[in-house]
């Protein structure tokens, strides 16, 4: 069976993180993502940097089964995960359906989020089925 590739475009930066899309190859977008301002590669802070990367299958002990980016240059543990603000990620990948006003359930605020998280984290999980690796390959559109 040949690897997953996806591709990440990545969006212009907003006070609310950086948003994306993420398409298969050949396919339609699976999903959008929303991630961390890009800060210089700060561990904890930052997205992932632009480039390819092979992603693997892990268990997270937060988030369970995930899938973790590899060879990520001064950076360890950069997940794909679910969340629905930039504020749920340590420097990871979120995944969503929608980006709308969202209420915080910590805050009690309306923000600017992803919609249907989890939803959509399930729907990467069972693309990617019984596969243990792909690559994603992060670009900026523009």
């Amino acid at each position: 069976m040949q690897m997953k590739l996806f591709t990440l475009w990545r969006l212009q930066e907003t006070e609310s993180g950086t948003p994306g899309v993420l398409v298969p190859e050949n396919s339609w977008p699976l999903c959008l993502t929303l991630e961390r301002k890009w800060l210089n590669n700060k561990p904890f802070e930052s997205c992932t940097p632009l480039g390819e990367y092979p992603i693997k299958r892990v268990v997270s002990p937060k988030y369970g089964d995930v899938f973790a980016f590899q060879n990520v240059v001064g950076r360890d543990d950069c997940l794909i995960h679910w969340g629905n603000f930039w504020q749920n990620t340590l420097g990871c990948t979120l995944l969503g359906s929608e980006f709308e006003p969202v209420m915080n359930m910590k805050t009690g605020l309306i923000q600017d989020g992803l919609k249907d998280s989890r939803k959509s984290f399930d729907e990467f999980m069972a693309y990617m089925k019984s596969e243990n690796e792909g690559k994603i390959v992060i670009r900026k559109v523009g």
